[in-house]
């Protein structure tokens, strides 16, 4: 019997994922929304699309699946008035231009900085699934606690040069 349950406590911990599915729903129904209120969104679309790359550790490409099809559910295809796509991208992969937002899953720092790096200089935002990560100069995370909260990352705001619209500043907290 201690066997029996052993293998069954073995087996869940391989199936087990190392992201809160709870966090990565409500990350799929809000961070697309914080897209819309940037003041310079419209100049940052191409053809009237907004695509979200998802980046990921190659590990944690079922994850990043999941993610992706949960935004997908959430929005069918359409933000605000703009087209809404988006794209999976392992950490090291070439990112199209045609990215106008970025969502870090779990990575190396050095993964994490390279994409931030790339994104600081167009202006796009960057959302961490772990606020810890804000240290990789990554934008907006949230926290999940007795309520949602949504954190900007103060120090990283002033090198990307990005202005949200005033009710955004109301809503976060301030890291």
């Amino acid at each position: 019997m201690r066997i029996f349950i052993l293998s069954i406590l073995f087996m869940i911990s391989l199936n087990a994922s190392k992201y809160d599915t709870f966090l990565l729903r409500t990350q799929a129904s809000i961070f697309p929304k914080i897209i819309l209120l940037d003041k310079a969104i419209a100049g940052k679309t191409q053809n009237n699309e907004i695509t979200l790359a998802i980046h990921y550790d190659t590990a944690d490409l079922e994850d990043a699946q999941n993610l992706q099809k949960l935004i997908q559910t959430n929005y069918y295809g359409e933000l605000g008035s703009y087209r809404f796509t988006t794209q999976l991208h392992p950490y090291g992969s070439k990112i199209p231009s045609s990215v106008t937002a970025h969502i870090l899953l779990k990575g190396s720092a050095a993964q994490q900085q390279h994409i931030t790096a790339m994104a600081r200089q167009s202006r796009q935002i960057t959302f961490a699934y772990d606020y810890k990560d804000f240290s990789n100069q990554i934008l907006i995370s949230l926290l999940v606690k007795e309520k949602t909260y949504i954190y900007l990352n103060k120090e990283a705001l002033s090198h990307y040069g990005l202005k949200f619209i005033p009710v955004f500043y109301k809503i976060v907290k301030v890291y």
